[in-house]
């Protein structure tokens, strides 16, 4: 059994004192580090394969955000995405597909919560999960939580709708979406904290069998 513990690192400028805040996933399959740049200023770098970056303060307003990962010690562009940053929220951009191939940012926000909100969320032994799936020959995934399917036929590119889990330890799996009993991989254990938001993300490729799945935190 692996077991994975939840990524969700924090850097500044301080995200806690800030309006919002923002962070990168690297989930680009054969690639190496990441890079991020807002509005041609580069606030991330060496992102590693199936790592985030940490949160990152910033102020409420539109910015332009430039991905490159590295391909063989190559620096290949993502292009840009223009991205609207509301005030009170946390972003999370999943960079996914493969070097020299049509890549995307998916990205993903929730509210940021007052201290008194985070006290309650905390209290109430719940958290909410939602699920990406950005593995390679995965069009279609049904993901299991303690052998049973929570989240059916994400499509590759494509995020379920978050649900809510008790705070716990689950064993998670995935497998081709439909009646398919062959798993793409092992049980992985993820456990969940009281009163957090996370992105359960698929990565990977099946044809090279080394699927992945882990969590981090909105």
């Amino acid at each position: 059994m692996a077991a994975f513990a939840v990524s969700g690192c924090r850097q500044g400028p301080n995200p806690d004192s800030s309006p919002s805040a923002f962070q990168v996933v690297n989930a680009v399959g054969d690639s190496g580090d990441l890079a991020a740049s807002v509005d041609g200023k580069q606030i991330f770098g060496k992102v590693g394969y199936g790592d985030d970056s940490g949160l990152y303060g910033v102020q409420p307003g539109r910015y332009d955000i430039a991905v490159t990962v590295d391909a063989e010690n190559v620096p290949v562009p993502f292009g840009t995405t223009p991205i609207a940053v509301d005030a009170q929220r946390h972003y999370t951009a999943i960079a996914f597909g493969v070097p020299l191939a049509p890549n995307r940012l998916a990205i993903f926000s929730v509210p940021k919560p007052t201290d008194q909100e985070r006290k309650v969320a905390e209290a109430s032994g719940k958290s909410t999960v939602r699920v990406f799936n950005a593995a390679q020959g995965a069009d279609k995934v049904d993901v299991l939580v303690n052998s049973i399917v929570a989240f059916k036929n994400v499509p590759y590119g494509g995020t379920s709708d978050a649900i809510p889990l008790a705070s716990l330890p689950y064993e998670w799996n995935v497998k081709p979406a439909g009646d398919s009993d062959d798993d793409y991989i092992n049980p992985v254990t993820i456990d969940l904290k009281s009163g957090h938001h996370y992105v359960v993300v698929i990565m990977g490729s099946v044809a090279d069998s080394d699927i992945q799945i882990k969590a981090y935190e909105e």
